[in-house]
């Protein structure tokens, strides 16, 4: 009976040394595992970070050519007719006064 007390205590601590050995390369496994996952998020990440600088370059590209556009279309519209361009900023200037006016005595004439 002791020989096999001591048979299964062998085996036993045999065992618990083949578990640690096995707890231990699921650890490493693991690590390996988050460290490959956490690598590939960072390209990912950076992926979708040059995608959006670009995006954002592309849009700045596009309103300053719009804006651009706009101001020479401007531009030449008051050249071509001096007098209906200041027509419309006196217009606009009368409209922006009275509006200001009313506003300064609350809203009533």
């Amino acid at each position: 009976m002791a020989d096999n007390l001591a048979d299964t205590g062998v085996r036993m601590s045999e065992h618990g040394r083949a578990m640690e050995e096995e707890g231990k390369q699921a650890a490493t496994e693991t690590r390996s595992a988050v460290s490959d996952v956490k690598m590939r998020f960072k390209h990912m990440a950076g992926k979708c970070s040059d995608q959006a600088k670009m995006y954002a370059q592309q849009g700045y590209r596009y309103a300053a050519d719009q804006s651009k556009h706009a101001k020479e279309s401007t531009e030449g519209f008051i050249r071509e007719n001096p007098w209906y361009a200041l027509g419309i900023a006196v217009g606009v200037g009368v409209l922006l006064g009275l509006a200001i006016r009313s506003r300064g005595r609350g809203g009533s004439d």
